[in-house]
């Protein structure tokens, strides 16, 4: 072999040590960051807008999951937002309705106003008018409006006085506006 040719497989072998060394260090740095306890939690915030839809997008390409707090927004396209961002697996949390900065950061109580509760109780009305909850009953109950609400698909408050399984009934002259009684 002459002395420029063994120089030349020489600069080969050198340069595939490189490679070789240079993947070792890379597989070893990986596996040093996915062997530390440090999380990165992402967020999105004030959606959807129309940039939901390439965000998922990207996630899904990097196999990575994220929450996404929303606002109370009704049209079509935040509707399917909100059922995309649930399929592919993310987290949906509720931002505020309004997002009203002026109003709901004022005080805890006109953050309430913003966000409305609704209670469902489930009982016997007894004969003085007041309802009477039996465990295991009421639990079954509560099940049952949870499968109710996932397959009517509820958006509003308004529309869990549909529900009328078990035997259970609307009460509306038992109800308030933030508490829905259910009558057996």
């Amino acid at each position: 072999m002459t002395k420029a040719a063994t120089k030349e497989k020489s600069q080969k072998d050198t340069d595939k040590e490189s490679e070789t060394a240079t993947e070792n260090e890379t597989e070893t740095t990986t596996e040093q960051i996915l062997d530390t306890d440090k999380v990165v939690y992402l967020t999105f915030d004030d959606g959807p807008s129309t940039g939901t839809e390439e965000i998922l997008t990207i996630l899904r390409q990097y196999n990575v999951k994220a929450t996404f707090f929303v606002v109370g927004k009704e049209d079509e396209y935040s509707m399917e937002m909100y059922e995309k961002i649930v399929e592919e697996g993310h987290t949906l949390g509720m931002h505020s309705y309004s997002h009203q900065y002026s109003t709901i950061y004022q005080s805890v109580e006109d953050f309430a106003k913003d966000i409305r509760f609704v209670t469902c109780v489930f009982g016997e009305l007894c004969p003085d008018g007041r309802v009477r909850e039996k465990g295991t009953y009421a639990k079954m109950a509560r099940g049952e409006m949870v499968r109710f609400m996932a397959e009517t698909r509820v958006e509003k408050p308004e529309q869990l006085k549909e529900f009328a399984r078990l035997g259970y009934q609307f009460c509306e002259t038992s109800s308030t506006k933030n508490k829905y009684v259910f009558i057996i």
